[in-house]
C-alpha cells in the first residue's frame, strides 16, 4: 500500500466535504455508502444484500455503488432495494467524484483485494469514516481504511496485529446471510454410501497443506472418493492433478475433478454428499453456510488468521463444535466417524438442522452494525 501511494500519489484523493467534516453538523440522518464491484450473482451480493437493504431508513440514508455492469435477478436486488443505486463508471478518477458528490459520512467496502478498481479507490479519503469488511477475508495494508469489520467469533485475543486498520470484533457474524430456496426444491432422492466425500472450495484455496488431510482421509477409508471442481482457469485443475500426482500418487485414482455446476447441481451434489472437506489456511465462507443449509455437515480446522476461521466463527453461531478438528489427525478422525458411523453421522445432521435460525436470517448483524455506524459517527 505504502508502495503504491509513493509512486502514484494521484490514488489519494480527498473528497471536499471530508477535510471540515463535523457529525451531525449537516442535520439529518447518517449517510452510509457501499460499494463492491460484485453486487450480482456472486457471494459478496449474498453475503451483504440483507444488510444493504436491511437497515432501518429512519436512522440512515444508504447508497449502493457497484462497479458491475451485470444485470441479473441479484444485481435487481440491489438497483430496487432501500437503497440509492448507483452504477460506477469503470473509471477511477469518474468513480470517486460520483461517490464525493454523494457526501457521504461512513463509506463501507464490503471487500477489497479481489480485483483492482476497488482496491485502487480504497486509497482515496471519500468519506471521513471508511470501513471495510470480510467479502475478502485479509487486511488491506491501505492506511486511509480505518476500520476492519469482523466478529469476535472468529478472530484470536491477539488478531488486531495482523490488520492495518482498527478491528472490530461484533459479537456475531458480520452478515446477515438469508436462507437460499434452491435448498427447499431439490427433488431427487439423497442417497448417502458413507463413502461419498465433497470439497466444493475454490481451487486457489488449496495449499499445499491440504494435501495430507487428503491424503490422510482416503488412506483411512479404502473405499471412500473425493470430488472437487473444476477451476474457473483451466490451468488451476491441471497444476492441481500434476501435484496431487506426486504428493498423493497412491490415492489419486479416487480423486476426481468434476466440471463446474450450475446452481441446482451444486445443490444436489451437497446433499448427496456425506461430508464436506473445508479447505485449511483459507476456510470456506459462504460456501459452508450452503453446506449448512443443505443439511450435510463440513470437517473444518481452524487456522491461525481470520481467514482460515470463518466457519469456525459459523459453527460458533451455530451453536455446534462437533465438526472443528484440533489438527490433522483429529481432521481425519472427524470425516471418517461422519462417514462411517451413521449414529454420530445422524446426531451431527439433527443439531446442524435445529440450529439453522441462529445462522440464517439472523437480524443480530444489522443491528449491531447500525450501532457501530451510530457509534463512529459520534466518536470522530
Amino acid at each position: 500500500g505504502e508502495l503504491y501511494k509513493k509512486i502514484c500519489p494521484s490514488l489519494t484523493f480527498n473528497a471536499p466535504h471530508t477535510c471540515d467534516w463535523m457529525p451531525g453538523l449537516e442535520g439529518g440522518v447518517p449517510r452510509i455508502g457501499f460499494v463492491s464491484s460484485f453486487f450480482y450473482s456472486h457471494t459478496i451480493a449474498k453475503l451483504y444484500k440483507e444488510l444493504i437493504n436491511g437497515l432501518p431508513n429512519g436512522r440512515f440514508e444508504v447508497f449502493s455503488f457497484s462497479f458491475s455492469n451485470f444485470k441479473d435477478e441479484w444485481s435487481s436486488y440491489f438497483e430496487s432495494g432501500n437503497s440509492k443505486f448507483f452504477r460506477l463508471p469503470r473509471d477511477l478518477a469518474r468513480a470517486r467524484q460520483c461517490i464525493a458528490d454523494a457526501e457521504l459520512d461512513i463509506l463501507y467496502y464490503t471487500d477489497i483485494g479481489m480485483e483492482p478498481l476497488t482496491y485502487f479507490l480504497a486509497f482515496a479519503r471519500l468519506a471521513p469514516i471508511q470501513c471495510v469488511s470480510w467479502g475478502h477475508p485479509v487486511t488491506t495494508g491501505i492506511k486511509s481504511i480505518d476500520y476492519f469489520i469482523s466478529s469476535k467469533l472468529i478472530e484470536t485475543e491477539d488478531s488486531s496485529e495482523a490488520y492495518s486498520e482498527k478491528i472490530i470484533k461484533l459479537d456475531g457474524l458480520p452478515s446477515c446471510v438469508a436462507r437460499s430456496v434452491d435448498f427447499s426444491i431439490v427433488t431427487s432422492k439423497t442417497m448417502r454410501s458413507g463413502n461419498n466425500i465433497f470439497c466444493p472450495q475454490s481451487l486457489f484455496k488449496y495449499h499445499p497443506d491440504f494435501d495430507e488431510l487428503i491424503g490422510g482421509v482416503l488412506r483411512t477409508m479404502k473405499n471412500a472418493s473425493l470430488k472437487l471442481i473444476d477451476g474457473t482457469h483451466p490451468a488451476w485443475s491441471k497444476l492441481l492433478k500434476k501435484r496431487m500426482l506426486k504428493t498423493l500418487s497412491d490415492v489419486s485414482d479416487r480423486i476426481e475433478i468434476i466440471p463446474r455446476l450450475n446452481g441446482s447441481e451444486f445443490t444436489q451434489m451437497l446433499r448427496d454428499s456425506d461430508v464436506i472437506l473445508d479447505t485449511p489456511h483459507f476456510s470456506g465462507g459462504f460456501t459452508t453456510y450452503q453446506s449448512l443449509a443443505s443439511g450435510t455437515p463440513v470437517v473444518t480446522v481452524p487456522g491461525k488468521y481470520m481467514r482460515g476461521r470463518v466457519s469456525l466463527g459459523i459453527y460458533k453461531q451455530l451453536r455446534m463444535l462437533d465438526c472443528i478438528a484440533e489438527g490433522s489427525s483429529s481432521y481425519i478422525d472427524i470425516t471418517e466417524k461422519l462417514c462411517l458411523d451413521s449414529s454420530f453421522s445422524n446426531k451431527v445432521r439433527d443439531k446442524i438442522k435445529d440450529n439453522q435460525q441462529y445462522i440464517f436470517d439472523n437480524r443480530s448483524a444489522i443491528t449491531q452494525h447500525s450501532e457501530f455506524f451510530e457509534k463512529v459517527m459520534f466518536a470522530s
